[in-house]
Parts: C-alpha cells; sequence; structure tokens
C-alpha cells in the first residue's frame, strides 16, 4: 500500500510531503492459492490469514470471469459471510456454497473467487490507504468423473510434428484443467528448449494450445517435460508423451 503523510515546517512554511512505499500485496491471504469444490460437499470452508498491524474489511465474491466486480457477481456460488472484519495477525473462516445450475458432470468447470481488502486507517498519521484485490481460481469437480486427478499426466502429450517450424501443440485430453508454469525439451540430458508461463495458458479440459517457439532441428531423442499446479497449489512436473 503507499503511505502519504504531511510534515508542517514552522521555520520554511512549506509542507513537506514524504512517500514511503509499503509491501506491493495484500496483506490479507486466502491459505492456498486455488479451491477445489467437488460436487458432493455441501460447502467448502475458505480460511484467511492476517499479517496486518492493523484491522482489515474483505469483500468476496464469486464471478464466471477473472475480471468482475462485486455487483456483478455471476456464478451458481455465494459465500457466508461475504464480508467480514479480520483482525491483525488472525485467521478468520468463511464459508463457500454451490447454490446449483447446469454445469457439465463430465468435465470440471472453473470460477473466480475473488477479495477486497480494504484497510482500517491508522489513527496516529495521516495517510492515503489503498485497496487490494486477489482472485483465486475455483475448480467445481463432479464427484462421478471417469479419470482421477491423480494420473493426470497419463491424458497429457505433445505434438511435435512441426518443431521444426517452430509450432509446438501441447493436448489436454483429460476431464481436469491443467495450468502449466513450465514446458521444457530435453536432449541427451541436456535443456534445449525452455517455456516459460507467460507462453503458457490455462487448458480447459479437452483442449490444445499451439505454442510458439525456436524452430528445433532434429527432434528425434528429445523428452518433453512440462510443469503444472496441483490440487495443493505445488507444482509437480510430468514426462509428456509424444503424440
Amino acid at each position: 500500500m503507499f503511505l502519504i503523510s504531511t510534515t508542517k515546517n514552522a521555520l520554511s512554511s512549506f509542507f513537506l510531503i514524504i512517500i514511503c512505499i509499503q509491501a506491493c500485496c495484500a496483506s490479507v491471504t486466502l491459505v492456498g492459492t486455488r479451491v477445489i469444490y467437488p460436487s458432493n460437499k455441501q460447502s467448502v470452508s475458505l480460511n484467511f490469514r492476517s499479517s496486518d498491524n492493523v484491522p482489515s474489511v474483505i469483500d468476496l465474491w464469486v464471478s464466471k470471469s477473472a475480471v468482475s466486480s462485486s455487483q456483478s457477481s455471476d456464478s451458481p456460488f455465494v459465500i457466508t459471510p461475504s464480508v467480514f472484519r479480520i483482525d491483525p495477525n488472525k485467521g478468520q473462516s468463511t464459508k463457500l456454497i454451490y447454490t446449483g445450475g447446469n454445469l457439465p458432470n463430465d468435465r470440471e468447470s472453473v470460477f473466480y473467487l475473488n477479495f477486497v481488502q480494504l484497510p482500517a486507517s491508522d489513527k496516529r498519521a495521516n495517510k492515503l490507504l489503498v485497496t487490494y484485490k486477489s482472485t483465486v481460481k475455483i475448480f467445481y469437480r463432479p464427484e462421478n468423473l471417469k479419470q482421477s486427478i491423480d494420473d493426470i499426466d497419463s491424458y497429457l502429450s505433445v505434438d511435435i510434428s512441426k518443431i521444426n517450424s517452430g509450432v509446438l501443440t501441447v493436448y489436454n485430453d483429460s476431464e481436469f484443467y491443467v495450468t502449466p508454469t513450465q514446458l521444457n525439451i530435453e536432449k541427451n540430458g541436456r535443456t534445449v528448449l525452455n517455456v516459460p508461463d507467460s507462453q503458457l495458458n490455462m487448458l480447459p479440459p479437452f483442449s490444445h494450445q499451439d505454442i510458439k517457439i525456436k524452430p528445433l532441428t532434429g527432434p528425434s531423442g528429445i523428452e518433453p517435460k512440462i510443469s503444472i499446479i496441483n490440487d495443493l497449489g505445488g507444482v509437480s512436473t510430468y514426462k509428456l508423451s509424444i503424440k
């Protein structure tokens, strides 16, 4: 947040403005980097922690898009309570509840949990306190899926037929959303290509992505590996099968 304070210098008759930049991220965070909502659950708990030294008010809502406001909530979820106060260096829990709808039962659906932190002001100084908005993905997971998330690597593959032309195609043939963080191509134990997450998109179920890369010659003997975010918010790395 940005703190702006003013101090009057009586001797020189002008104001000294001091701008202090504190942490560039919110001090109230959700425990976990994603939310998995199994369809057989009546609700899922959301746990928040504050590392601030002043109280905050948290406003939460769920949307279909990552860009939304609390006034335009358009998802089949409610949060109770959706607005609450969290004390300094304390925790607070709230419940995410699915209200029903016509979601697919043969694959995951994705929604976005949004929360805004409105810090209380420090009465000891004149400050401008900036609010922070955070967004976390919610994956609604039907209980009767045929595949297991533990076997996700079995459904990921890559097409290297156009690798000489600088195109790599990654396939997600699973019922789950896949969020890649890195894609590497190794040959003879040496990394010959590294695709960062800035070039990788979240892959919906039964989808693929064409990735532009530097052309590689002699594709025989290569070993593609992909790193993806797992259910716990960590990163798992798998060897990709080649189509």
